[in-house]
């Protein structure tokens, strides 16, 4: 690479947290494993892609296209010579390389397509999904090439914001991010780095002998993040919830859903599910229908006849794992809605889980009514932890109730703190909480001119 004088070499050991979905291009069911060798794949340019769309959230669209160009396949950034209406190819300063699982894991997860209209599954759309389990270690290197020193410090610190965001589970990899996959936690930084104009280095980088220094993770926390609204949720599961599975190895004919460990989990999917629906209730109760479209923008749509491309949603989730379980069967029969009485053969056995819960909800700062956004998931937030906003199955019965126990907000430099007492709020802030519900009503179209609620939030 012409004027480069300077080589950084990153070594980055990651562990998938969450299931990891690559797909091979072809199918979206199939996940991408090689032939030879066996193992998961994440190609450079998949990393690449997910790496400048999580800078560009950070507002950092001028160094991504200074450092990483703008064609994550290529790996290279195409400029025009107005003067001669010419395509200029310049190369990206930082390379990424595919990387590979130490071993190979499959599981898979039932999945539903719901009808978010009515608040139910959609008849006849259920299917299986395979995924790459979790607690798979992947090796991810990147090469970082400068002229200068000046200039390799512009792109160390890129590559901070990039392991922070790993670190932070912000930055994911794969398909489903949005309902919690693809999420990893760093293991181990090594770096080197070559001075081309010294001989000796310049003979080990042609030799690619020179050993790795470990790095201290510690100095890649608390990196400022302008791009997300974090919500970090604690409660505990009152009476009992179900999020119902089919057993394999147990006498009752429904258990709580379980990950690969074997611990009972809320998936991602359900949270995600939850808050739309109930945001989607909140706007309905205000009288706000003709704002519908905020929930939209928040999680997303699916393509449709009305609607030739998706929208991809600004949530993120995680499966949420019940921590100190304990675990009780309940006797039920299944009830004809039409007659009001028992369906023959209709009573079935279900083993519900207690214990304690805590998750994080990400949202990615919207160019339109961002305040609003906020409120609506304060309020879904507000309920679920007062115990009025149930989780999974059985809910008309009284299972899934959460006792809310700590709710904390993190925007830009602000941190908000809210805990749940005795059926009140407590909060440290109550004017981020009122100006974020009272944004609700100002909701506006993109571009609607003149209203107040169109104005942009930073």
């Amino acid at each position: 690479m012409e004027g480069i004088r300077v080589i950084k070499d990153y070594k980055i050991n990651l562990v998938n947290l969450t299931p990891l979905k690559i797909g091979n291009g072809k199918d979206e069911l199939d996940l991408l494993i090689d032939k030879n060798t066996k193992k998961p794949i994440i190609l450079g340019s998949s990393i690449a892609g997910a790496i400048k769309n999580y800078l560009m959230d950070l507002k950092l669209e001028n160094d991504v296209k200074e450092f990483l160009g703008e064609n994550s396949k290529q790996l290279h950034n195409e400029k025009k010579d107005l003067a001669n209406n010419k395509k200029i190819s310049t190369e990206s300063k930082i390379y990424i390389s595919d990387t590979y699982g130490n071993q190979l894991k499959i599981s898979s997860r039932a999945g539903i397509k719901r009808d978010y209209k009515y608040g139910t599954s959609e008849d006849k759309k259920k299917y299986d999904v395979d995924y790459i389990d979790s607690d798979i270690e992947f090796e991810m290197n990147f090469k970082l090439f400068a002229k200068d020193t000046s200039e390799l410090k512009k792109e160390d610190q890129l590559m901070k914001n990039i392991i922070e965001g790993f670190k932070s589970g912000n930055l994911r990899l794969g398909a489903n991010k949005m309902f919690g996959f693809g999420k990893f936690e760093v293991k181990k930084i090594e770096i080197r780095e070559f001075d081309l104009e010294d001989r000796d280095d310049l003979i080990s980088y042609i030799l690619d002998d020179k050993k790795y220094n470990i790095l201290n993770l510690n100095d890649f926390d608390n990196i400022k993040r302008h791009g997300y609204i974090e919500f970090d949720f604690t409660g505990s599961i009152i009476d009992s919830m179900i999020v119902k599975q089919i057993p394999q190895n147990k006498e009752v004919d429904y258990v709580n859903m379980v990950n690969s460990k074997d611990e009972s989990i809320i998936p991602g999917t359900t949270i995600k599910g939850l808050f739309r629906e109930y945001n989607t209730k909140i706007l309905k109760t205000l009288n706000l229908e003709d704002k519908l479209f905020l929930v939209e923008d928040i999680y997303g749509t699916n393509a449709n006849s009305e609607q030739e491309e998706h929208k991809i949603g600004k949530i993120l989730t995680s499966d949420v794992v019940v921590k100190n379980p304990k675990y009780c069967v309940y006797n039920r029969i299944k009830v004809d809605r039409f007659t009001g009485g028992v369906v023959t053969g209709g009573k079935f056995d279900e083993e519900r889980v207690q214990g304690d819960i805590g998750f994080r909800i990400s949202l990615k700062k919207l160019e339109e009514n961002n305040k609003a956004a906020v409120g609506l998931i304060l309020l879904t937030f507000r309920d679920l932890g007062l115990s009025k906003l149930p989780i999974g199955s059985s809910s008309s019965i009284g299972a899934g109730r959460i006792k809310g126990n700590k709710l904390t907000i993190k925007e830009n430099d602000k941190v908000v703190k809210i805990e749940f007492e005795n059926g009140k709020l407590i909060c440290n802030d109550m004017d981020y909480v009122n100006e974020a519900i009272k944004a609700i009503k100002n909701i506006a179209k993109p571009n609607d001119n003149g209203s107040e609620g169109n104005k942009k939030d930073e």
